[in-house]
């Protein structure tokens, strides 16, 4: 009989093991999507517990988790192919980092940086914002994330979570043939309707890098118009990115008080395009390249970082200077949906 190879490792920022049996190619293809995160191989040990499995058996990757502990929820999340089961561990990636920080938000969409400091696209679904990000990458500015943006509740600071952008191809038919050839030239793990994008470490902020939000833009994809950026009620931007948040640990108060922080101190727009390459050009031309490089991480504040930490509290002159929300409820476009947990798996 074959011996079996198995490699456990510590993944830095989650606390814990992973382990990875007979399943080489998914552990190089789990590593190639990360940046930033700090990899330690342990020696083989049978009396090292994992937080997370993968074997490779005769049907597939078969992952067990504290997400998926069960054995019938773990053979529904038997993966047959390497890049199902990279996307698949990717998302419980996601689940492993917020068990351990209970003091963050996660708010589900997109992050760039721009002159002004980090701007957030919210989800909303089938707006385009994995290839928006790719093309605002392709065109110089620095990207924290297409997915999940954690937001930390004491600095209302966005933290790049180090992972690459994944797009779903094929690519959109009014795609130029230059935004064409970059996915192309920096294709990372891809199979069928998922595909990696390797985007250059100049522009791809590793995992630790944080920036002050400095604005939501809600996107509006409709075929055929010509980009435009238009002022949003700050009411709607906020609903819009408390539905996208699927942090479950926040008390509710904290969570309200962190983006109506957010929101009311920064710019509230609406993008409304029909290509991506003519609304990064749009965002490029409004908010301007960033001025510092964005790729080196830093630290929230000196000292350990606990989960007891609390936020700041604004003072009589901050609060005073905050801008009133219009209580009337606008209708917009396109509606937010909250965030389901089947809405980010593979």
């Amino acid at each position: 009989m074959k011996p079996r190879i198995v490699r456990t490792l510590t993944l830095e920022p989650v606390c814990g093991r992973a382990r990875f049996t007979d399943c080489d190619d998914l552990l190089e293809g789990v590593l190639s999507i990360l940046r930033g995160w700090k990899v330690k191989h342990l020696p083989a040990s049978p009396r090292l517990a994992a937080t997370m499995r993968v074997k490779r058996t005769r049907r597939g990757y078969r992952r067990v988790s504290p997400w998926r502990s069960s054995p019938s929820l773990a053979r529904e999340k038997i993966r047959r192919t390497v890049v199902e089961a990279i996307c698949g561990f990717h998302f419980e990636l996601i689940d492993w980092y917020l068990r351990d920080r209970p003091d963050e938000l996660c708010v589900h969409g997109a992050a760039a940086l721009f002159k002004p400091g980090l701007i957030v696209f919210p989800a909303v679904q089938r707006v385009g914002k994995s290839m928006l990000t790719v093309d605002l990458a392709r065109r110089g500015i620095p990207i924290y994330c297409d997915d999940v943006l954690p937001v930390d509740i004491a600095s209302r600071e966005g933290i790049a979570l180090g992972m690459l952008p994944r797009l779903r191809p094929p690519l959109p038919s009014d795609a130029s043939s230059a935004l064409h050839a970059y996915v192309e030239a920096h294709r990372g793990p891809g199979y069928r309707n998922r595909l990696y994008v390797a985007v250059p470490d100049d522009v791809m902020v590793p995992y630790g890098a944080r920036s002050p939000i400095a604005g939501v833009v809600l996107l509006e994809r409709v075929p055929g118009v010509t980009a435009s950026i238009t002022a949003v009620d700050p009411a709607e931007a906020l609903e819009a990115i408390i539905l996208q948040n699927f942090a479950t640990e926040p008390p509710a108060e904290r969570v309200l008080d962190t983006l109506y922080d957010i929101v009311s101190r920064g710019l509230c727009r609406r993008l409304r395009y029909a290509r991506a390459e003519d609304a990064a050009a749009l965002l490029i031309e409004s908010f301007g390249r960033p001025l510092v490089p964005a790729n080196r991480p830093r630290p929230a504040r000196r000292g350990k970082r606990t989960a007891h930490d609390t936020p700041r509290k604004p003072t009589k002159s901050a609060k005073s200077a905050k801008p009133r929300m219009s209580t009337k409820r606008k209708k917009p476009t396109t509606r937010a949906k909250p965030v389901r947990r089947a809405e980010r798996r593979p």
